[in-house]
């Protein structure tokens, strides 16, 4: 992966935990730059604004859980199983959410 691309990485890796920790209002574009060591002007290459990286956030969450979804449904198990794999895996999650949020 080139430099580049960590980068950018970083800042949604970054801002995706501090938003979410802390809400969005709570987090500047310049905090999370300090904190995935990159500097602002990267940060507004990437992002023209936090909205837009909130929304990037966004589209990664929802292509991860279109994802599992796939999975879950394209195993060989009864409707039943499915439904209770996918249950299980959005309760795993907002177990994850919550031990984040506290």
């Amino acid at each position: 992966m080139g430099r580049t691309s960590d980068a950018k990485d970083r800042l949604i890796e970054v801002g995706s935990r501090l938003i979410h920790t802390r809400g969005y209002n709570a987090v500047g574009v310049q905090e999370i730059c300090e904190e995935a060591g990159v500097n602002k002007g990267s940060f507004y290459h990437f992002f023209p604004s936090k909205k837009e990286l909130v929304l990037t956030i966004i589209e990664r969450h929802e292509g991860f859980m279109t994802q599992q979804v796939q999975e879950i449904f394209s195993l060989d198990l009864s409707i039943h199983q499915k439904f209770e794999a996918f249950f299980q895996s959005i309760f795993g999650m907002a177990c994850e959410i919550k031990e984040t949020c506290g």
